[in-house]
């Protein structure tokens, strides 16, 4: 599923609980860091989020962001991705 801006993603994650969250750094109306700072207030424990950006990843990424993959980028690379395993996250 889509969402159009940052408030979208948030309100849609609140009601659909997906597994992942396939996220961009810089969005209208709320970008990756109030989107991610929103799914921590709502508590939801499980969510997987994979930042996908052309900006460069910072030198720390928030603890609930599960990696971050530059554009350009291929689905492989998206795919490979996701079937990493979660307790492999980031340091």
């Amino acid at each position: 599923k889509l969402a159009a801006n940052g408030a979208e993603a948030v309100e849609r994650i609140a009601d659909e609980k997906p597994d992942y969250l396939l996220l961009d750094w810089i969005m209208p109306l709320m970008d990756g860091a109030q989107v991610v700072e929103r799914i921590e207030q709502q508590g939801a424990a499980d969510l997987e989020i994979i930042v996908i950006s052309g900006q460069p990843a910072p030198a720390s990424l928030p603890t609930r962001v599960r990696s971050w993959l530059t554009k350009p980028m291929t689905i492989n690379d998206l795919v490979a991705e996701i079937a990493r395993d979660g307790s492999a996250r980031k340091s």
